[in-house]
């Protein structure tokens, strides 16, 4: 017979999901295969964007480790599924005591741990109370630290690895909070979909890139530090993930909606913060972020995703590419040797 009907707060049990069930795991669509009890996200999935056949009713939600109807989803608790999807049903059952177990072994469980590491040891050295943040190290400690500075990445010092270094150091309690936050709640799910070494390329790379892009501007008076770049590039990315889906009859419901009103309320939201005045919000590294993940997303997931015609499967992934080695080489160029164009 069909399995029971999922009622809200109840879980779907593993044995219950057959093959070929739809399932929507936090932000895609994906075609569940051979799920095993316990399996981690990321695990026994494929990127695909099967039709929903009508007699499966509605399309299932994974949230934190435990599986939902999404007409069974409350409108009161979509909010909730897209920034705390934990606070639907039971925080503490066995799939999500899994889930986070996960999360404090994933890259950006990793990396918000390395962040505090690194913030712990630039108040080592000494920090204002309050300046333009609370708790703010010395602009000389973030230098030593390996901050982004222009002076010392163009020659004949050609420190680059600071456009990378710079991505796990903050100016602040407020600054590192609201950073860890957004990965915690926003990028670590994306990890969950996208896998991790998808997730790693497109932080890291949007990361170096919105700093050369800030490093470009050639300000000799300005240490830039932050992860807002890398976080602004994976949100590039997953608008451009988003759009590229969207044709899927499934792709347009609420949650994926949600998801897209999600991802601009956090483009307004930092380019309006960078852009109004605040001297200490580096929108360079924003826009630069933000560009270079829109660009890694069509040469990563150009290739998996459902595109109108085959040749697209070829066309935008190199465009993707070329366009980005092409900014990248010119603002590497323009940084470190002052060429003019």
């Amino acid at each position: 017979g069909q399995p029971a009907q999922p009622v809200l707060g109840q879980a779907v049990p593993q044995q219950q999901q057959r093959p070929g069930v739809h399932t929507i795991n936090a932000y895609g669509p994906y075609e569940m295969y051979n799920p095993g009890a316990g399996a981690r996200p990321g695990q026994n999935r494929r990127m695909q964007q099967p039709m929903l056949p009508q007699e499966e009713g509605s399309p299932m939600l994974n949230l934190c480790g435990e599986t939902y109807a999404m007409s069974d989803i409350s409108c009161w608790q979509w909010p909730c599924v897209c920034c705390c999807p934990c606070c639907v049903g039971n925080p503490c059952s066995d799939g999500r005591q899994r889930e986070y177990r996960w999360t404090f072994w994933s890259f950006i469980g990793i990396l918000v741990i390395l962040e505090y590491i690194m913030y712990i040891v630039e108040l080592s050295f000494g920090f204002y109370w309050y300046s333009s943040d609370f708790m703010q190290p010395f602009s000389s400690t973030l230098l030593l630290l390996g901050g982004n500075y222009w002076p010392y990445m163009r020659a004949p010092y050609y420190q680059l690895w600071r456009l990378l270094t710079a991505c796990f150091l903050h100016n602040g309690m407020f600054h590192i909070l609201f950073n860890t936050l957004a990965q915690a709640f926003y990028v670590r799910r994306l990890e969950a979909d996208w896998g991790k070494w998808k997730t790693v390329f497109i932080y890291l790379i949007a990361g170096i890139g919105g700093n050369l892009v800030s490093a470009s501007r050639k300000r000799a008076n300005v240490v830039s530090v932050g992860a807002s770049g890398a976080i602004l590039g994976i949100a590039g990315a997953h608008l451009i993930y988003l759009g590229i889906q969207w044709r899927n009859p499934v792709s347009r419901s609420q949650y994926n909606k949600m998801q897209l009103f999600q991802v601009i309320l956090l483009l307004v939201l930092c380019f309006f913060w960078g852009g109004g005045g605040s001297f200490s919000v580096d929108f360079w590294a924003h826009l630069g972020g933000f560009s270079f993940g829109v660009m890694l997303a069509l040469a990563v997931f150009g290739r998996d995703l459902d595109w109108p015609t085959p040749v697209f499967r070829k066309v935008w992934p190199a465009v993707g590419a070329l366009s980005g080695v092409a900014v990248f080489s010119t603002l590497l160029m323009y940084m470190v040797w002052d060429f003019d164009f």
